[in-house]
């Protein structure tokens, strides 16, 4: 009876947030009633030990009710402690296992990055080679075609001409005497197609004569400014000596009328301007003749200058260049075409 009341006197505490507190109350009635029952041997029942203190500490959160019938004896098991050299051993071992585990990892990794490397190698060997050999295939064969086709042009060519030996005779003959008879007239036909007047455009050489006539087309485009070049007859220079404007054709600065200049002796800078200008985008037919100590110019057939001081005309026996646009002056916009040079008695 005294157990009981103290067991209930010790249940107050349990059902409110002291259980810890309460286990202790109940394990000192316990321990008080085996006293009075049997003074002669003395044994705690359920004496807390520090690990169920700190259980009985942890669960003082909860509200719930413990009934006396459900309380029992249990002992709790601690969990092994492993001391610190047992730790440092396994600690040594996993990592040996890692270590082998990389070397394992590094020598797969290496066996398979020499076998790509290797395999990329001949990879790229044999398409260089193949390359290589495709490119003196193409070579030879391209040789093969080239050695045809220079075959077969050398046939064709030595074809023509033995088929048309006679007609290249004959063709010369006609030629050389027409040459000849021209030679001996002393006309030179220097133009034929149209010409566009360009700065320094030689066009070829000459030998000129005392007394002359130049005839040629022209047909200006445009009359800027300055003094621009249209034809030119020099042994070598612009001016001042003999044999430099032989003779030289210039448009005045702003307009399409001719400055033509025949050098004479005494003056090589004379010559004859005619008054009227050249209709733009159309041809006109100019006609230079220096003869009978006279300088005449016409267009179209009409008399447009004429100079009376010609007695004695320069004359240079050296080749003469002939400049359609000569390098000293800015040329002249429009083109020449037919210019035909004629040595006179």
């Amino acid at each position: 009876g005294s157990a009981s009341g103290a067991a209930a006197q010790c249940l107050a505490p349990l059902r409110t947030t002291m259980r810890a507190s309460a286990w202790l109350c109940l394990a000192a009635g316990a321990w008080g009633t085996q006293v009075s029952s049997n003074s002669t041997s003395v044994h705690p029942v359920n004496v807390p030990t520090e690990t169920e203190e700190g259980l009985l500490q942890s669960d003082t959160t909860t509200d719930s009710t413990v009934d006396t019938d459900t309380v029992t004896d249990k002992t709790v098991k601690k969990r092994p402690r492993h001391s610190a050299h047992v730790i440092r051993r396994q600690h040594a071992q996993h990592q040996a296992w890692i270590r082998k585990l990389v070397r394992q990892h590094n020598a797969w990794f290496g066996r398979s990055t020499r076998t790509y490397r290797s395999q990329t190698a001949a990879a790229r060997r044999k398409h260089a080679k193949d390359v290589a050999n495709a490119k003196r295939q193409y070579h030879r064969t391209l040789r093969t075609l080239r050695i045809r086709r220079d075959r077969r042009l050398k046939k064709l060519a030595n074809g023509y001409r033995a088929r048309n030996r006679r007609y290249q005779g004959r063709w010369k003959r006609r030629f050389s005497r027409s040459l000849a008879r021209r030679k001996r007239a002393g006309r030179f036909v220097l133009l034929r197609s149209a010409v566009a007047i360009r700065r320094n455009k030689k066009i070829g050489t000459i030998r000129t004569s005392r007394n002359y006539q130049l005839t040629f087309n022209i047909r200006p485009t445009g009359a800027p400014a300055h003094w621009r070049s249209v034809l030119h007859f020099t042994t070598g220079g612009n001016h001042g000596r003999k044999g430099t404007r032989i003779p030289g054709i210039w448009f005045f600065s702003r307009t399409t009328r001719l400055h033509i200049r025949s050098g004479r002796a005494g003056n090589h800078n004379d010559g004859c301007d005619p008054a009227q200008q050249l209709a733009r985008h159309r041809t006109t037919r100019v006609k230079v003749r220096v003869a009978g100590g006279q300088m005449k110019v016409w267009y179209n057939g009409r008399l447009v200058c004429r100079s009376n001081n010609y007695r004695s005309p320069t004359y240079d026996s050296r080749p003469a260049k002939v400049y359609v646009g000569d390098p000293w002056y800015h040329n002249g916009q429009g083109t020449v075409s037919k210019l035909v040079y004629q040595k006179l008695r």
